[in-house]
């Protein structure tokens, strides 16, 4: 099973890695693919609800960008199923 997951400012590379290792460490998801650029993540899973997958990425990321003042500020993502990517083409 596939689950298409969209991701709104998750721009955080450190934190997307982290969170790709924290899915794979559950035990029925097989593989992970994402892009920053794109804005998804594809997880590719056997029996796992999709639903606390995307709570996963939803407390998990964080993303960043520059305060009119210029200084760099965490903020906060946003994790939804999707049924296409622009990078997946799905």
């Amino acid at each position: 099973m596939h689950t298409l997951v969209r991701v709104e400012n998750a721009n955080c590379t450190y934190c997307l890695n982290d969170v790709r290792d924290e899915l794979l460490s559950r035990p029925l998801v097989r593989a992970v693919t994402m892009s920053a650029v794109a804005g998804c993540i594809d997880v590719e899973h056997d029996h796992d609800d999709p639903t606390a997958l995307t709570e996963v990425l939803s407390t998990s990321l964080h993303g960043w960008q520059v305060a009119s003042n210029a200084e760099i500020v965490m903020v906060t993502t946003t994790a939804e199923p999707s049924d296409e990517c622009r990078w997946h083409h799905q």
